[in-house]
């Protein structure tokens, strides 16, 4: 805090599962809530702590081997102080392609890495 003159700064980066939920409900026992909704969510909490959620420069950072299901669940919220320079990198499966990427998925990852500048 004393470097930072106060103005604590935060980065929280990883995999939130943002992919939707159940949701159980007075009326509804298991009432869906779509993604872009929990996301929605996600960047309102994120202000009203006195933080953002960031860009990517990549849509989906899960997938599975073959590509027929996509995820935006990695994310990274900051303080809204806090200086980034540029959106959040996706790296990994997502700069390949056929075979590599699907090699890459079952071998290494199923999530892209992030990465961000801080200066």
């Amino acid at each position: 805090m004393k470097a930072s003159n106060g103005d604590p700064r935060l980065v929280v980066l990883g995999d939130l599962n943002t992919m939707g939920m159940w949701y159980p409900t007075d009326r509804k026992a298991d009432e869906r809530v779509p993604a872009a909704l929990e996301l929605e969510a996600l960047a309102a909490a994120a202000k009203a702590a006195g933080m953002k959620l960031l860009p990517k420069t990549a849509p989906a950072t899960w997938s599975n081997p073959t590509g027929t299901m996509l995820g935006d669940l990695d994310h990274v919220v900051a303080s809204e102080g806090l200086a980034i320079a540029g959106p959040v990198e996706v790296k990994g499966w997502q700069q390949l392609e056929g075979s590599a990427r699907r090699l890459f998925i079952e071998d290494t990852s199923d999530h892209g890495s992030l990465a961000l500048a801080v200066p």
